[in-house]
């Protein structure tokens, strides 16, 4: 998934939950989208050995936004390592800020995801970077 992409998914789900709950935007817009990092050392297309379902992301969501019903997430930028396990992890985009879903995406990231060994071309995924979309609405 390409980094336009993956901000422009972002925005646009955390937009449409807004809308959704009709409630106001709470933060500013995301942060331009060539901001996001991509290149070589990135996979594209992460092909995922496990993809955390609606309840195993539930009890990640930070417990002050789940009270007061915000939506949000991240994205978070990791290193594959030779098992698929995702290490070295940082969230590079937030939203809503001030809602402890900066360390939320890092965490559930880091626990829950993990990609197959190789992309889908065949290529190790060991070393590389992936960008990871995290959501709770």
């Amino acid at each position: 998934m390409s980094a336009m992409r993956v901000g422009l998914l972002m925005a646009l789900a955390l937009g449409a939950t807004a809308s959704a709950q009709s409630r106001p935007p709470t933060d500013s817009p995301p942060t331009s989208l060539q901001s996001l990092p991509s290149g070589p050392n990135y996979i594209s297309a992460p092909v995922w050995a496990h993809k955390p379902n609606a309840n195993e992301l539930w009890d990640y969501r930070p417990e002050r936004a789940a009270r007061e019903g915000i939506a949000g997430g991240g994205v978070v930028d990791c290193k594959a390592e030779v098992d698929g396990h995702l290490t070295d992890c940082r969230t590079i985009e937030v939203r809503p800020a001030h809602q402890d879903y900066e360390f939320a995406a890092k965490l559930v990231t880091e626990r829950l995801y993990r990609l197959k060994p190789t992309t889908a071309d065949g290529q190790p995924v060991a070393g590389k970077r992936v960008l990871v979309v995290v959501l709770w609405k």
